[in-house]
């Protein structure tokens, strides 16, 4: 059992749900600076259930949506999803 004493709670790890995405199903960074950006996009997807299916091409939009979100001390959650 994990305690966070700043948050006076502990989480039971054993019911935590684990995901393992094979790298050949989702988008690889194609630059160097773009880590961050894909593992934040890759938690904020995989945390609301959708599916892990942007692109190096929207990097740019989501990193300047976290940039926007800093900056007004807030979350939006800006879901950029595939066209089917």
């Amino acid at each position: 059992m994990l305690c966070l004493h700043q948050w006076y709670q502990c989480l039971n790890l054993k019911n935590w749900r684990y995901f393992v995405i094979p790298s050949s199903d989702i988008a690889q960074q194609l630059h160097s600076d773009d880590c961050g950006v894909f593992v934040a996009k890759w938690a904020e997807h995989i945390s609301l259930g959708l599916p892990v299916d942007f692109t190096q091409d929207q990097m740019v939009t989501f990193r300047y949506s976290h940039i926007v979100n800093i900056v007004r001390n807030s979350l939006s959650l800006d879901i950029h999803v595939k066209n089917s």
